[in-house]
């Protein structure tokens, strides 16, 4: 599973990278740097590899873009000493992306958690602090003769 996907994976780390010539690295291998990098990413957002971002999540642009400047990275690590400069700056880039991903995902997800965690059931029935309401305490007004009016100090 990688957030890259179709025919555009390569040519857009390709450019990522400064436009590697083909024949220099095959597409074969860009998109095993993409498979890595992607394992990268699951791992900052502490999800499972089965478990990605959906397209309709928080997020996933961001985590596509980290992908991809990841695996051009990895790229141009190839070479050594030649592209120490773009491997630095990706490096930088990918570093403040990485850090807003996982405030934007995990965080809120934590935030919600909290959310959902702290609010308590409001009935009786679902949460025992809550005291049974007596509907008929005091409020009984009986108008046939023979039937006792509840008396509202006799807590029932």
């Amino acid at each position: 599973m990688v957030y890259n996907t179709g025919v555009d994976a390569a040519r857009r780390i390709r450019q990522a990278t400064g436009n590697l010539l083909p024949e220099d690295y095959s597409d074969a291998d860009l998109l095993l740097n993409l498979a890595e990098s992607y394992d990268m990413v699951q791992g900052v957002l502490e999800r499972e590899l089965i478990n990605p971002l959906g397209p309709t999540d928080l997020g996933v642009g961001t985590a596509t873009r980290i992908e991809r400047l990841d695996a051009a990275m990895i790229a141009l690590k190839a070479y050594g000493e030649e592209f120490q400069g773009k491997i630095r700056e990706l490096n930088d880039e990918l570093k403040e992306m990485k850090q807003n991903l996982v405030a934007m995902v995990i965080e809120t997800e934590t935030q919600e958690e909290d959310y959902f965690q702290k609010t308590g059931h409001k009935n009786w029935n679902e949460n025992p602090d809550t005291p049974i309401p007596n509907r008929l305490k005091g409020s009984s007004k009986s108008t046939i003769e023979g039937v006792p009016r509840l008396d509202p100090s006799l807590n029932l």
